[in-house]
C-alpha cells in the first residue's frame, strides 16, 4: 500500500475515532460518570490497544537493551538530591 494512502486511512480512522470518542463522554457524562473515571479508561484502553499494536506488528520497539540498566542508578540517585 502507498504510504498516502495508509496515511489517508489512518487520518479517517483518527478523525473518526475522535468524533466517537467526543459523543460517547458526553453520553457517559450526562449519566453522571466522573471525568476522572473515564480518563482513567480511556487512557489504559489506548495504551492497550498500543501495546497490541506494537507486540504484533513492530516487536522489536518493546525490546528494551541491557546497556540502559546500567544507567538505572544513576537515575534514582539525581532524584533523591
Amino acid at each position: 500500500m502507498k504510504p498516502s494512502v495508509k496515511g489517508f486511512f489512518f487520518l479517517v480512522g483518527a478523525t473518526s475515532m475522535w468524533g466517537i470518542s467526543g459523543t460517547v463522554a458526553k453520553i457517559l457524562f450526562n449519566q453522571q460518570v466522573n471525568p476522572l473515571h473515564l480518563v482513567t479508561i480511556r487512557i489504559t484502553l489506548s495504551f492497550l490497544v498500543l501495546l497490541a499494536y506494537l507486540a504484533l506488528w513492530k516487536p522489536h520497539l518493546l525490546r528494551v537493551k541491557n546497556a540502559i540498566f546500567s544507567t538505572w542508578p544513576y537515575w534514582g540517585s539525581a532524584e533523591l538530591r
